[in-house]
């Protein structure tokens, strides 16, 4: 399996010292539907990404905190209204934008992305 990205999730934490109620699983289920959705879309047919809801990723603030992997990128105060622009404009640009305007010049550039 050739995974382009992961996407880390804390969502259920156990001390719920990052955000308090029931956020975070409000949010892990608008992670699943929006990854779904976008698995769905021919243009991500070689395109795995995959998605894992954790206890703590050690922040303790300002969650929920969600983790991108490998580009180490880390957003706060994760919301179910956030998802849909994140994964717009940080998941489905890295690949399909590129993709879509593939020439020998920009395929380095979608290496060096990936």
């Amino acid at each position: 399996m050739n995974v382009h990205k992961h996407l880390l999730l804390c969502a259920t934490p156990t001390k719920q010292k990052c955000f308090k109620g029931d956020e975070g699983n409000k949010t892990w289920e608008c992670l699943k539907k929006t990854l779904k959705n976008y698995e769905k879309d021919p243009s991500s047919k070689n395109i795995q990404i995959l998605r894992s809801k954790v206890d703590c990723l050690r922040i303790c603030k300002n969650g929920p905190i969600l983790l991108i992997w490998p580009d180490g990128i880390w957003y706060e105060k994760v919301s179910p209204e956030k998802v849909s622009e994140i994964f717009t404009s940080h998941i489905t640009v890295s690949y399909t934008h590129l993709r879509a305007h593939e020439t020998e010049a920009d395929l380095v550039c979608r290496l060096l992305l990936e």
